[in-house]
């Protein structure tokens, strides 16, 4: 249940971004509130009575949960202050999950230290619940700074709960505030989450813990409203300002700066799009990352690309409608007053802390102008340095080149660029030596033919992912000198270059690090396999690169990682797509075109029956729509039955969805329907001799409803692929046979009754073999003229 509402909650947030209008007389506007209380009890008392904590049950509730609470109309249910019972019952049973993870896996976490004398005098149930979330609170903190350890795939939805939770308004402002040691007046027992006063401003701008503790708060939870942003935002601007005052405290203004920056990242999200070379090869990716969504590893998911393509497109999620632009001018005018303040000059520390703040904000630039103004800010910086600060540094050269790369240099100013790049690759400090790298592609990104630039580092990065070199490196710098080197190649100018082998040469560097007998970072072969698909995808890969490419990733598909077998299979799946794309829904199809096709399908088949169940589920989901755009029923129909009823497949439902295909693609080929009716009837008996009677039952219901022309029929067909138990397919697979039975002709359905009758023995008590039974004798009651069931006339005992 909790899976089915995940996605249908995900489907209305799609929904409503196309411009689908949400409903706002429907307080919870989609799911019963109380059905969401309840989830959320019942999976409390099934952990809590629970001798083993059910943890497969606990991370699909946890992601229907933080999905849930991430929606608007349960926000906005949850803040009713005149009736919180559905706040209380939902953090009370995440507090009982909590407890119940902590004493089972032993974690070392104590639910002892609640600040209880912030909320003395408040109403008991109102304590209860906020004393809970302070503890889901601190378990949370603690996780993230590496205190203690939960299974990441628990943790993170446990946070997301939290953090949605905790944006009620009613928890969050308390929350907040809890720790600065203030209570508001006149509180009343009978008042059930009293108003919250003015923040105490003072406590912040002087005491530095109590304001990085807020902040922390504030970082987990986030803000609910475009009114709590703009009091925050005023509250660590006033902390910021103390700058001018000379009693300032440098380690308050420069946690108020992290603050600004931080809110801004976490109320205004980016979201990047690039476009494709191909129109036709983007529709393909876009089916190929759509269907193997479910199953992407995280890893997989965090390895992106965006640094490895041209002209990424920004999109702005600003859901509390946020004036960015204010803000940024705001920000932007007092660091330009603090930078040309003739006083003295601004610390270092603080210093770099502006230009970090500069950075982050630059991200959401929308004017050249202000690229500009950043980057003579920056170079005016640069030129006033006496020496190179190995902190300050790193930061200063990144925002010169990313806002180089915004607006048009003069040839002098991009050959000191240059310079600059130069002495960096040899700087002494490793922090300044591995920016050069990040500096040269944020600025390629933009001028990907700027020779200068691009000859400047090429020999660094083609020796730093040497094998030799990158057992030596960590693991962040060889990952960032592979995305430079993996830009030029497929982005970069093919004359010109100070390196001419280029492409041999990075070609060398690429199959040593997909090959298995070599130590290299799992994240590095990721990316290296993403790369390879993009310029695929891009169309800019040699035939004889591609071919090379192509024998690799069949070694590849070998791999024990489901990390990186996902991305083979993802990359074979775009090289199956680029060769015979040409061929995608056409009928008819020459053997020339069919043969190798078929070959190509027949290596995933392969790897159906291999390694584990994971690697099996991957291929599963990829099988069922390489046969939709390609493949034929007629030329695919044996190898997949073959597949489905093989005795070594162990898990036959992963290959139900790609019988399920070849069914639904046959419909709507009378000549290829009708060849599959014929095949189901002839294989009928050796389906009724199988020994394993349900798994039998359960693949010629697969079938039944496979091949039915009734559309109520054949819509069964998803629930009837989940359903092996024979107690839940019995009777949908008696009224499936009846439904095949009546599509035939009456030569074909006296056959049909006399093989079912020659069956296994009917008088058998075994429960398992009285299906084939009970569906004779409702043959025999078959009313063939109406062609209605007569299963009523068969008593319900016989089953």
């Amino acid at each position: 249940m909790w899976a089915a509402l995940t996605e249908m909650l995900l489907l209305k947030t799609a929904a409503i971004k196309l411009g689908v209008s949400e409903d706002k007389e429907c307080c919870n506007n989609f799911i019963p509130t109380g059905i969401f209380t309840m989830s959320f009890q019942y999976m409390s008392t099934k952990c809590q009575k629970s001798t083993i904590i059910p943890f497969e049950d606990l991370r699909v509730f946890l992601k229907f949960a933080a999905v849930a609470v991430c929606d608007s109309s349960f926000l906005s249910f949850f803040d009713v202050r005149d009736n919180p019972p559905h706040i209380f019952a939902c953090v009370s049973a995440v507090g009982n999950i909590l407890r119940k993870l902590v004493q089972d896996l032993r974690i070392n976490f104590s639910f002892s230290n609640a600040e209880t004398d912030a909320y003395s005098g408040m109403n008991d149930e109102c304590v209860v619940v906020l004393n809970e979330f302070h503890y889901l609170m601190e378990f949370v903190q603690s996780v993230d700074e590496g205190k203690i350890y939960l299974e990441p795939e628990i943790f993170d939805g446990l946070r997301n709960v939290v953090s949605g939770l905790g944006r009620c308004e009613l928890v969050n402002g308390w929350i907040l505030v809890s720790h600065l040691g203030w209570r508001p007046q006149a509180l009343s027992k009978t008042n059930i989450f009293p108003p919250i006063q003015q923040i105490p401003l003072e406590i912040l701008r002087n005491e530095a813990d109590m304001l990085l503790k807020y902040i922390s708060k504030l970082n987990l939870l986030g803000v609910a409203s475009k009114i709590q942003f703009e009091e925050n935002w005023v509250i660590f601007l006033s902390v910021i300002n103390l700058y001018v005052d000379e009693t300032f405290q440098l380690q308050i203004v420069t946690t108020g700066l992290r603050a600004l920056s931080m809110m801004l990242q976490q109320s205004i999200k980016i979201k990047w799009s690039f476009p494709f070379v191909s129109e036709q090869m983007r529709t393909c990716s876009l089916k190929i990352d759509f269907t193997m969504e479910e199953v992407e590893p995280e890893l997989c998911r965090k390895i992106g690309i965006r640094h490895l393509t041209l002209n990424t497109q920004r999109q702005f999620e600003n859901d509390h409608g946020i004036d960015v632009n204010s803000c940024i001018r705001f920000l932007t005018d007092l660091y330009s007053q603090w930078l040309q303040n003739p006083q003295g000059k601004m610390p270092l520390h603080l210093l770099s802390e502006v230009i970090q703040s500069i950075v982050i904000m630059a991200e959401y630039f929308e004017d050249v102008s202000q690229y500009s103004w950043m980057y003579e800010t920056l170079l005016e910086i640069h030129k006033s340095l006496d020496k190179e600060d190995e902190i300050l540094w790193p930061h200063l050269m990144y925002g010169l080149f990313y806002s180089a790369a915004k607006i048009t240099l003069e040839d002098d100013a991009v050959a000191n660029l240059v310079t600059t790049l130069e002495s960096s690759q040899i700087h002494p400090s490793a922090n300044i030596s591995n920016v050069s790298v990040q500096c040269a592609l944020v600025y390629l990104q933009s001028h990907p033919d700027c020779l200068p630039v691009v000859n400047a580092i090429l020999p660094y990065v083609l020796k730093r992912t040497q094998l030799d070199e990158m057992t030596s490196d960590s693991e962040t710098h060889c990952l960032k000198v592979w995305k430079l080197l993996l830009f030029v190649w497929i982005h970069g100018p093919s004359e010109g270059l100070c390196a001419p082998d280029i492409e041999q040469d990075t070609l060398r560097n690429i199959l040593t690090v997909l090959s298995p007998l070599n130590k290299v970072f799992v994240s590095v072969r990721l990316l290296v396999l993403k790369a390879l698909q993009l310029k695929i995808e891009n169309g800019a890969m040699k035939p004889d690169v591609k071919k090379t490419i192509t024998k690799v990733t069949l070694e590849t598909l070998r791999t024990p990682n489901v990390c990186i077998f996902f991305q083979a299979v993802k990359l074979y799946l775009t090289i199956f797509y680029d060769d015979f794309k040409d061929y995608i829904d056409k009928s008819d199809l020459d053997a020339e075109v069919l043969m190798p096709m078929a070959e190509r399908a027949d290596v995933l088949f392969q790897h159906l029956r291999s390694k584990t169940k994971c690697h099996n589920q991957i291929v599963s989901k990829v099988l069922p729509l390489v046969i939709s755009d390609f493949l034929p029923p007629s030329e695919i129909l044996n190898r997949v039955i073959a597949e489905f009823l093989a005795p070594s497949q162990n898990c036959p439902e992963l290959v139900a969805p790609t019988v399920a295909q070849v069914f639904e693609k046959a419909k709507r080929r009378p000549k290829e329907a009708a060849l599959v009716r014929e095949w189901i009837l002839a294989s009928l008996p050796n389906f009724l001799s199988n020994a394993n009677i349900s798994r039998a039952m359960w693949s010629l219901t697969l079938f039944f409803i496979g091949v039915s022309s009734s559309p109520d029929v054949f819509c069964l067909l998803p629930f009837a692929q989940l359903r092996r138990n024979p107690s839940q397919v019995q009777e949908l697979f008696v009224h499936a046979a009846i439904d095949f039975y009546m599509s035939l002709d009456e030569k074909k359905k006296a056959m049909f009754r006399k093989l079912v009758n020659e069956g296994p023995s009917h008088s058998d008590e075994k429960k398992e073999k009285k299906p084939y039974g009970f569906l004779f004798r409702v043959l025999d009651n078959l009313d063939l003229e109406q062609g209605q069931w007569a299963v009523d006339r068969v008593s319900d005992n016989n089953m």
